[in-house]
C-alpha cells in the first residue's frame, strides 16, 4: 500500500474519530440535561409538599380568606406568607425549566388554577404582585422576566374565568 493511501485512511480515522466524540459529547448533554430537568421536577414536588402541609397547618386561616372574610394583620401577614411561597416555587420552577429549554407553562398554569379556585389566595397575590411591580419600576429594577411570568399567570386566570362563564 502506498504511504497516501494509509494518509487517507489515517485521516478517514481521525475524522470518524471526531464525529464520535461529538456524538457522545451531544449524548452527554442530553443526559445532563435530562437529569437537570428531573432534578427540578423533584425539587418543585417536594417543595410543594411542603407548602400543602403549611397550607394545611393554617386551613381555618385558608378557608377564611377563600371565604371573603376580613383576616386579622397576623392573618393577613400569614396568608401573604403562604400564597407567596407558592408563587416563588412556581415561579422559580419555571425559570429553571426555561434556563433547561424546558417550558415553564405547566408549572404556571398549575398556580394560576390553585389561585382561581381560592379566590383569597387569588386576592393575596394580585395585592402582592402589583406592590411587587410598583416597587422594581421605582428603583428602576429591570426584572422584565418576573413581569412576563406574572403576564402569563394572569393570562391563564382570564382563561379560566372565561372556561367557567361557557
Amino acid at each position: 500500500m502506498k504511504s497516501t493511501d494509509w494518509k487517507h485512511i489515517a485521516e478517514l480515522v481521525g475524522i470518524a474519530a471526531i464525529i464520535a466524540s461529538l456524538l457522545f459529547v451531544g449524548l452527554q448533554i442530553r443526559q445532563e440535561q435530562e437529569i437537570a430537568l428531573i432534578q427540578t421536577t423533584q425539587s418543585w414536588v417536594e417543595a410543594s409538599n411542603d407548602l400543602n402541609i403549611a397550607t394545611s397547618a393554617y386551613a381555618d386561616l385558608w378557608v377564611k380568606s377563600n371565604n371573603g372574610e376580613e383576616l386579622s394583620d397576623e392573618e393577613s401577614l400569614i396568608m401573604k406568607q403562604l400564597v407567596d411561597g407558592w408563587y416563588r416555587t412556581a415561579m422559580s420552577n419555571a425559570f429553571q425549566r426555561r434556563r433547561l429549554d424546558v417550558t415553564g407553562r405547566n408549572t404556571l398554569l398549575m398556580f394560576a388554577i390553585k389561585l382561581y379556585e381560592n379566590p383569597g389566595a387569588a386576592r393575596v397575590w394580585m395585592e402582592m404582585t402589583e406592590d411587587e411591580l410598583r416597587y422594581r419600576i421605582q428603583l428602576s429594577s429591570d426584572e422584565t422576566a418576573v413581569q412576563e411570568v406574572g403576564e402569563e399567570i394572569r393570562e391563564y386566570l382570564a382563561k379560566l374565568e372565561r372556561l367557567n362563564q361557557r
